[in-house]
């Protein structure tokens, strides 16, 4: 809301209620003005284009900076430009406005959180991939070869699986993280599936191979699996350089700005102390199970699309202008007697008397420029009001006029 306890609005007061408005602070300042302070990001007290675009999403985050440049200096959006904003909205939308901000930041925050709990923690199956993969691993050298792996996919198979499994193309061994990228493929069911197929394979001692496992394995090699797609997409969304990486500020755009470092640092697989490539967002994406995976994509899906929707929202604002303007630019040109453009002391003392015209001018005079009451400061006024209050002076100042 704006300022309140301003009722009684008079022509016998109005001067008096004019100084008194230009003094109140409005009820809802601090919590816009925590707001700015959270899309600050680098605490310079300016919003530039790509601390706006963590709110308002990358399509919208010049857009909005541009429109918020209320005095044409070309600069980024100042506490002042971003109050001025505020300011001029209906109390309604505002309220809407200012809680889908905090909302954004509520939902990122949680999904920070999420995602560097999942990262923490090894998926439920490691422990049993592991046991399987130590168990293959005959000689405990820390890689399968393909005479090991010949008792689980039997001879005629053995090198080819093992080709197949070279996913960076080293032309080595089995490593334990090529065993569970492997495994790290597969849906639930089916990893469950294969793992107890080799432990099968496993315990008969090699009596039991098959031709069939060997096949699948080189099968589910070279599938992308069902989700990959929209993952895909995902990373494509976050990825607004178009780089190929995601660094930690675009991270942030998800999970926040705490927690953006934090996560790009987890998901660092290969220890190689770069940004998130895809194959590294596509390893995290894997190691979930189905259900987990599904659940956070569908997040960062509706995260993404939210923020998209509240850069639409504001972009619609700062196109629209409130009803209240229309009223208050016929005001002011009744006011403004000579039609200068600007409304001097004599012209407002036919509303507020010759005696406090004076100090009204002053208390209007936001900028400090010493000049006379131009259309912007009549309306950096109104904009300091709610609604009703906001009808009321307009009205009085209307009734006034009319006498």
């Amino acid at each position: 809301m704006g300022c309140r306890g301003l009722a009684g609005i008079s022509s016998d007061n109005l001067a008096e209620k004019i100084s008194e408005i230009m003094k109140t602070k409005p009820d809802w300042q601090d919590r816009a003005e925590a707001l700015f302070d959270a899309i600050n990001l680098d605490k310079t007290s300016k919003i530039d284009g790509d601390e706006m675009s963590h709110v308002v999403g990358h399509r919208y985050g010049e857009v909005v900076v541009n429109a918020m440049d209320f005095n044409r200096d070309g600069g980024d959006v100042t506490r002042a430009k971003f109050l001025v904003f505020l300011h001029q909205l209906s109390d309604d939308v505002r309220t809407s406005l200012m809680s889908g901000i905090e909302n954004s930041y509520a939902s990122r925050q949680k999904l920070g959180e999420e995602i560097t709990s999942i990262l923490s923690r090894p998926p439920a199956w490691h422990e049993r991939a592991n046991a399987v993969f130590d168990i293959i691993d005959d000689d405990s050298s820390g890689q399968v070869s393909a005479e090991e792996m010949a008792g689980v996919v039997g001879q005629k198979n053995a090198a080819a699986v093992v080709e197949a499994m070279d996913v960076n193309r080293d032309g080595g061994e089995i490593t334990r993280a090529k065993f569970k990228n492997l495994l790290y493929r597969l849906d639930d069911e089916t990893r469950e599936q294969l793992l107890s197929t080799m432990e099968h394979a496993i315990k008969s001692g090699g009596a039991v191979t098959s031709d069939e496992l060997g096949n699948h394995i080189r099968d589910l090699m070279q599938n992308q699996p069902v989700w990959q797609e929209k993952a895909e997409f995902i990373f494509d969304a976050i990825n607004c350089s178009n780089s190929g990486t995601l660094s930690a500020d675009e991270i942030a755009h998800v999970v926040g700005y705490e927690k953006s470092a934090a996560v790009v640092k987890a998901m660092d697989f290969n220890k190689d102390g770069g940004d998130i490539t895809r194959a590294k967002f596509l390893v995290f994406l894997h190691q979930l199970d189905g259900k987990s995976r599904a659940k956070l994509l569908g997040s960062i899906d509706n995260a993404l699309i939210a923020r998209e929707s509240l850069g639409e929202e504001i972009a619609v604002v700062l196109k629209t202008k409130p009803p209240w303007h229309f009223r208050a630019n016929s005001v002011f040109d009744k006011l403004d007697d000579d039609s200068s453009g600007l409304i001097d002391e004599n012209e407002l003392a036919a509303v507020v008397g010759q005696a406090n015209a004076s100090a009204c001018v002053k208390a209007m005079d936001v900028n400090r420029d010493g000049g006379d009451i131009t259309r912007a400061k009549f309306k950096n006024l109104l904009a300091r009001l709610d609604d009703s209050t906001r009808d009321a002076l307009l009205g009085t100042i209307e009734s006034k006029l009319a006498e």
